[in-house]
Formats: C-alpha cells, sequence, structure tokens
C-alpha cells in the first residue's frame, strides 16, 4: 500500500505463488474492503486494490485490512483509527 495499490499480478510475479495462496495468507475478506469501497475509500476488482484520493488519508486502515495480526486485536498502540 505504500503505492497506494496493490496489484495481484505483479505480487504473483514477484513472490512466485498464486493470487489464493497471497489472499489465504492475508486472510482476505472482500466484505471489509466492500464497505470501505462503498466509503469511496478504494475501488479493487479481481486484479487490484487501488486506493482513492478520498481514501489518501486513510489508507493505513485500509493496510491494515491485509494484516491478519489486526484482526480481532485489542491492543490500540499504533492501530489505526
Amino acid at each position: 500500500m505504500c503505492n497506494h495499490t496493490v496489484d495481484w499480478r505483479e505480487l504473483v510475479a514477484h513472490l512466485q505463488c498464486s493470487v489464493a495462496d497471497i489472499q489465504q495468507a492475508i486472510v482476505y475478506d472482500e466484505k471489509q474492503l466492500s464497505t470501505m469501497q462503498e466509503d469511496g475509500l478504494l475501488v479493487f476488482d479481481a486484479h487490484s486494490v487501488r486506493c482513492t484520493p478520498e481514501g489518501m488519508p486513510f489508507v493505513r486502515n485500509i493496510a491494515a485490512a491485509f494484516d491478519p495480526m489486526m484482526r480481532n486485536n485489542e491492543k490500540l498502540f499504533s492501530k489505526p483509527v
């Protein structure tokens, strides 16, 4: 998300694994991304996830959706608001 986009095809080429493998490793949750898309923060499809200009201030929140360690975590430090 440093470049405000995740391109599954680029990751597959770089990591030499399948999109399914990557999504399983990060516990990909399309429902969570759908909510952010409805809010206008990002746009996603089968090939990529892209932060919108309106979503730029919330890029930490978007990136947190890809971090399985942030799920069901009650710790308050370094947690996106």
